[in-house]
């Protein structure tokens, strides 16, 4: 049983890194892609150090609800902070045909082919 949760846990988190990669690489434009990508592994470095200071500032077993909540309340904060995100996205603009980086994919055919003409 221990096993099996652990494999599904793996398995949404590498669902759940897909989605963001996949988000990041069609929300993002081109030119601005790395800067991004940096400040997320960034964050994400940051995030985890936390952890680690918490797990040692608080070791003993009767302090672990509190890291428990505090981890619930983080990835609380993450999904209205992504819902929040998301609505404003929706009401704000519609993007058409795949937005700007459909754009930028077609300039860099364009320059392709001209090049080879």
């Amino acid at each position: 049983m221990l096993i099996g949760g652990l494999v599904a846990s793996r398995f949404g988190l590498w669902a759940f890194d897909l989605a963001v990669s996949q988000a990041m690489q069609e929300q993002v434009a081109h030119q601005q892609l790395g800067v991004v990508s940096g400040m997320q592994g960034v964050l994400q470095q940051t995030a985890e150090l936390t952890m680690y200071i918490m797990g040692v500032a608080m070791p003993a077993p009767d302090q672990y609800p509190v890291l428990m909540l505090v981890s619930f309340g983080v990835v609380t904060a993450a999904l209205v902070l992504y819902a929040y995100w998301m609505v404003g996205r929706g009401r704000g603009r519609e993007v058409e045909g795949g937005g700007e980086g459909e754009e930028v994919m077609r300039q860099m055919l364009l320059d392709v082919e001209n090049e080879v003409l």
